[in-house]
């Protein structure tokens, strides 16, 4: 359907376009609970950055910086 394919396309355009702290600012703001059930390097994979780059952007929210 055309929304599955608007979702397909916003995700290409994030993964291609973003930062790696936008791509996780997005990630929160869609499934925060994420966080809780998968393991963070499969998330970091998920986005297209570096375990240690997700690491210090997860300690940047739990620090509330």
């Amino acid at each position: 359907t055309s929304f599955s394919l608007a979702g397909v396309l916003e995700r290409q355009i994030e993964l291609q376009c973003f930062s790696a702290e936008e791509k996780f600012k997005v990630l929160l703001g869609r499934s925060p609970h994420v966080l809780r059930l998968i393991p963070h390097k499969y998330l970091a994979s998920y986005l297209g950055i570096d375990a240690t780059t997700f690491s210090k952007l997860l300690g940047k929210v739990r620090i509330g910086a």
